[in-house]
């Protein structure tokens, strides 16, 4: 594959055996996918800052590609077009998040939400937002293992995240803290936790850990003193004796268990969509 430097390149590397409108919208969403990582600064933005607004709606692509929603939507839909596919922005009600329309050969709209899915494609996760309603689970698949996602030796990385929930779940001899680290402790053996951005990567931790411990009393907090300071992600654990705090450490991509606790700003929901 061509190094990708311009929008143009991802179109130019559509592969051959991409020959339908699903096909080559999927491709293009994962290859864009792969190379973009969300703004973190963007959360912390205060109403009224029109320049940093502007800044962020006229971005081009680069790479590493730093966006918000708005700005990647606008790529992709941009692809489509240069592909030849049938595409249209659209936004959800209040205006607040940004996602494609996109028709296939029979003028079926699909939606395609690739601000949702950095995460997903990131750690070679199964999507949840691209044509989620109209598109079903074994087609997807078929497609993916067309365009080398994944292979028929090694499927999806959520796949097998099954493995560490079922070895918890009757493990009725660990505290709810032994079995968060057993969770924390497994993530990298699923999938390379230093590809994804850092945004992504806690969203991905966020994912697995509800998923591997759907009753855990965790929660995701950020804490930031202001737009230039660095951005400190924890967990916390609440039990009904204790509170335990672990650090995202950004170097190594782990959650490190904190000895002494830390003041919390604010709360990770569990879908982060409000960006414009």
């Amino acid at each position: 594959m061509q190094e990708i430097k311009t929008l143009e390149d991802f179109v130019i590397s559509i592969p051959a055996n991409a020959d339908t409108v699903i096909s080559k919208a999927r491709y293009l969403y994962l290859e864009l996918g792969k190379r973009s990582f969300y703004d973190t600064r963007y959360k912390y933005y205060m109403f009224g800052e029109e320049e940093s607004m502007l800044e962020y709606s006229q971005k081009t692509y680069t790479n590493p590609n730093i966006i918000i929603c708005k700005t990647l939507t606008q790529q992709y839909s941009k692809l489509l077009t240069l592909s030849g596919i049938k595409n249209n922005l659209a936004t959800e009600e209040n205006g607040a998040h940004y996602f494609v329309v996109f028709y296939d050969e029979n003028d079926c709209k699909h939606i395609a939400d690739l601000t949702n899915d950095l995460k997903n494609i990131q750690f070679r996760c199964k999507t949840q937002y691209f044509g989620s309603d109209t598109i079903s689970e074994q087609e997807l698949k078929e497609e993916d293992l067309k365009l080398g996602y994944i292979s028929k030796e090694r499927g999806y990385s959520d796949d097998y995240w099954y493995i560490v929930r079922d070895t918890l779940k009757d493990a009725n001899s660990l505290n709810d803290k032994q079995k968060l680290d057993i969770v924390l402790q497994n993530l990298y053996r699923f999938g390379d936790i230093k590809k994804p951005g850092n945004n992504e990567i806690v969203y991905i931790y966020q994912k697995y850990i509800r998923y591997c411990l759907p009753d855990s009393t965790t929660t995701f907090c950020s804490t930031k003193t202001n737009y230039s300071a660095k951005e400190n992600i924890s967990i916390i654990l609440r039990t009904q004796n204790n509170s335990f705090t672990y650090m995202f450490n950004p170097t190594t991509r782990l959650f490190e268990e904190e000895k002494t606790q830390s003041l919390i700003k604010r709360t990770i929901p569990e879908k982060e969509n409000n960006e414009r």
